[in-house]
Parts: C-alpha cells; sequence; structure tokens
C-alpha cells in the first residue's frame, strides 16, 4: 500500500499541487498496473524507479512548456527540452534514493527509450481545478422567496 502526503506549505500555486499530485498518482497506477515499480520492502531496483520516474515526469505535464519544472530549469539554464526536463527531473529523483544515487544518469539514459512518453502524444498538461484555500469559493446569495 502506498501513502500520498501533500505538505500545503510546500505547494506553491495550484499548478504546481495538480502537478505534483498527478505524478505520484502515476507511481500508484505503475504499481497497480504491473509497469516496473518496487513494492514496499523489496530491495530497490534501479532501473525500474528510472522508468516510473521517466512516465512520472513525461506524463504529469511539469515539462511541458507551461510546466513548473521546465520553466525552473529555463531559469537557471536558459534553455531546456522536454526530453531534458524528463531527465532532469528522473535524474534528480534516483539521486534521493541512497541505492540508485551513485548511477542515477546512467540509469535514465538506459531505460529512457523504452519508458518515455512522446510530448507530442499528450494534450497538454492537467486541468487545474480552481478550489480552495487559492479561490475561495464565492458566498452563494440566496434569491428572495416569490410571493
Amino acid at each position: 500500500m502506498y501513502t500520498y502526503v501533500i505538505c500545503y506549505e510546500n505547494i506553491a500555486d495550484p499548478t504546481k499541487l495538480v502537478e505534483t499530485t498527478v505524478h505520484e498518482l502515476l507511481h500508484i497506477f505503475d504499481f497497480c498496473s504491473g509497469c516496473p515499480v518496487p513494492t514496499p520492502g523489496e530491495k530497490l531496483d534501479c532501473s525500474k524507479t528510472a522508468c516510473t520516474e521517466v512516465r512520472a515526469y513525461s506524463i504529469s505535464g511539469t515539462c511541458l512548456a507551461d510546466g513548473f519544472l521546465r520553466k525552473y530549469l529555463i531559469s537557471k539554464l536558459g534553455h531546456c527540452t522536454y526530453e531534458e526536463c524528463v531527465k532532469a527531473g528522473a535524474i534528480g529523483s534516483l539521486i534521493t534514493t541512497p541505492d540508485c544515487k551513485d548511477g542515477a544518469e546512467q540509469y535514465v539514459n538506459k531505460i529512457y527509450e523504452n519508458c518515455k512518453v512522446e510530448e507530442s502524444k499528450l494534450k497538454g498538461p492537467p486541468t487545474v481545478i480552481p478550489v480552495f484555500p487559492w479561490n475561495p469559493p464565492k458566498p452563494v446569495q440566496e434569491k428572495p422567496l416569490s410571493q
């Protein structure tokens, strides 16, 4: 069983929240559908982990032109393609896992072609549905009863 917790104070805006949620739900989907994801307690297979990270960064919208990670990388590097963003995100995730940090870039490069989702196949980033606290609902004004 997987648990997903969002720390509200770490989410800058609703788009980042949606991208992060979709990213994490893709890991859960991979696990439930038999895609290569390590199960709890299993020794980490860095190729499996790299694959689910590439899929999550590919599909979540974070590496599309308006995506949070891609915009961040462009601001730091001056440029960033979709592929560079997906690979950078996946490598960054693998670096945080002790079993995979030493060979993170090699694992991602090895599985990238088999696990990626082409940018052209995506219809766009996930839709952001404005919700409280970013866009609190307006109070409903009751209409007077007709007499």
